[in-house]
């Protein structure tokens, strides 16, 4: 890493989830409602869900989070925890998660 940048505390996270075909709608029902509870958490600072535009059953979690201890309340909450049981009958691949630093 070059001297001019800096690693921030945030910590950014995609995560990518590939739904069963059919389930599309109910997985998106999952997700909306966890955006909500995570949202409502004091160390998120974005939570958004998005879908790719050519194709419906991918959808992608963009997470923001302001430190790894607020990213670690989030993953053992039980809204998340809840989300992950629901949810795994109806991805059709292991939810990929990717942590990221954002290097100013």
């Amino acid at each position: 890493m070059s001297s001019h940048s800096k690693k921030s505390e945030l910590l950014y996270l995609v995560a990518t989830l590939e739904a069963v075909p059919g389930s599309e709608g109910l997985l998106l029902d999952a997700l909306s409602a966890l955006v909500l509870q995570s949202r409502a958490e004091p160390g998120c600072i974005q939570y958004d869900l998005h879908v790719d535009i050519a194709d419906a059953k991918t959808l992608i979690v963009y997470e923001i989070w302001r430190n790894q201890q607020a990213l670690d309340d989030h993953a053992s909450s039980s809204h998340f925890q809840a989300f992950l049981k629901t949810a795994e009958p109806m991805l059709s691949a292991p939810l990929d998660v990717k942590v990221l630093n954002r290097i100013d």
